[in-house]
């Protein structure tokens, strides 16, 4: 549960030059393990066209998590701002594929920035593309923006022989921190937007929780989400952020 940390705002910015690398999909269950976990929790939804996150919120059941859509340059410092004098402990923007203006300035409120990507080397170009977009936002700032990749739609977390090649192009001689968390893909996701529910109450779900192998594919998912919650939390503690304990530096 969240402690002490209540109001701070801390902003996590999903970043990424390239579409399709499932940013909106991790953007709901990081932000949905941390609304779970207690934390006061608004995403801001920068996509052009709405995405289904606002439709999400209006119908899930925890009061803690909310969804501002319509999120533009011209108005996000503002929707930062309101959500961090309602009280969010994490404000999550989900921005569009690309490197618009809105983008980055998501970049430049972030606490941390996570950079989604599939393993491809396609992916890996527009992951260092991002990575130097961020490294240049630093400069604008009095600080450096810290920053790591996050592997999505993996067929496992086991890596294979061609992932840590790629994985290895990606760290860029060691200047990108890579995430241990790895996104397996899952189907789950969509009954996640089906029901407005988390995976902790799809698990409750009788319409979807059906068959043998059901419940152990909903367990492997949260404790997904939760090595990535757990994950960002330390990651977030040494940049100074946050206590070990979740409390505010």
């Amino acid at each position: 549960m969240a402690d002490s940390n209540e109001g701070q705002g801390l902003v996590i910015t999903f970043s990424q030059r390239k579409g399709g690398v499932g940013k909106t999909l991790t953007t709901l269950g990081l932000s949905t393990e941390l609304a779970y976990r207690g934390y006061q929790v608004v995403v801001l939804d920068c996509e052009e066209k709405q995405t289904a996150l606002p439709d999400f919120a209006e119908d899930y059941s925890r009061a803690n998590y909310s969804v501002i859509s319509g999120v533009k340059t011209d108005n996000i410092g503002k929707c930062v701002r309101k959500a961090k004098q309602e009280g969010a402990d994490f404000v999550i923007i989900d921005t569009p594929g690309g490197m618009d203006t809105v983008a980055y300035k998501a970049i430049q409120f972030a606490h941390f920035c996570i950079i989604p990507a599939s393993i491809s080397y396609v992916d890996v170009a527009a992951v260092l593309d991002t990575h130097s977009d961020i490294v240049d936002a630093g400069e604008t700032l009095p600080h450096d923006v810290p920053h790591a990749l996050l592997w999505t739609k993996v067929d496992s977390q086991f890596p294979s022989k061609e992932m840590l090649e790629i994985e290895k192009q990606a760290r860029h001689d060691g200047e990108l921190d890579v995430f241990r968390t790895r996104i397996v893909r899952r189907n789950i996701f969509e009954s996640m937007f089906s029901y407005s529910q988390d995976i902790y109450e799809l698990a409750e779900n009788s319409a979807v929780n059906k068959g043998r192998s059901k419940p152990q594919q909903i367990e492997r998912f949260a404790e997904n989400f939760r090595e990535l919650a757990d994950e960002l939390l330390e990651k977030l503690a040494a940049t100074g952020v946050i206590s070990l304990t979740g409390d505010a530096a």
